[in-house]
């Protein structure tokens, strides 16, 4: 009796096993956004497997121009062109050529689904402004006392402007974020007027 009572008393606490749920899977499809021109000319089209590009609409914008630059990447400065209102366009995410006075610059794309409150277009490397970032001195030194190494360096960003206009460059840098609570990174001095982010160590002029 007692060996049958054991063996009832050890099936009720052996744990149930789980039970498979059926899942059933749906494909959800979403459309593309769709815009809608009304074309006032008409156009002949050739057959043959050629491309031929209609003018759709045209659009008489003001956009501000700006420079900008992050020379510890590349030293080069890009002239940008920065379009507000830009809702009003009806434009949808696609690559896009760049044009400037009638000259191929390249392609970009553009997202006018990112929730930004402007759009911009780069118009290409300015020849005119020139940008060097170069380090000027590199100290390490041991703190015995802390058991520790502690590393030093100076930077320099120079700006040139060889035209006669005078301009405003937004010039872009970064400096190390630690990750590590061993290792601690700080800015000892900066140009007056940079915007540093704490969380990534961009710096912005």
């Amino acid at each position: 009796d007692n060996s049958v009572k054991n063996q009832s008393q050890q099936q009720k606490k052996q744990p149930q096993q789980p039970q498979e749920l059926a899942v059933e899977m749906e494909e959800i499809f979403t459309p593309d956004r769709e815009i809608s021109f009304n074309i006032s000319k008409k156009y002949n089209f050739k057959a043959g497997l050629m491309p031929f590009l209609v003018d759709i609409t045209v659009y008489d914008l003001s956009p501000e121009y700006l420079y900008r630059c992050a020379p510890k990447k590349e030293e080069q400065v890009y002239s940008i062109a920065r379009i507000k209102e830009w809702e009003k366009l009806n434009l949808i995410d696609g690559e896009a050529s760049i044009y400037n006075n009638g000259v191929f610059l390249g392609k970009t794309y553009i997202k006018p689904s990112d929730i930004e409150d402007y759009l911009e277009l780069p118009l290409g490397v300015m020849d005119n402004i020139f940008v060097k970032h170069k380090l000027l001195s590199e100290l390490s030194s041991k703190k015995f006392l802390a058991g520790g190494t502690v590393s030093t360096f100076d930077y320099e960003i120079k700006l040139k402007n060889i035209s006669a206009e005078k301009v405003t460059v937004e010039v872009i840098d970064q400096v190390p974020v630690s990750e590590s609570s061993s290792v601690k990174a700080d800015v000892l001095a900066m140009t007056e007027g940079g915007d540093k982010d704490a969380l990534t160590g961009k710096i912005i002029w």
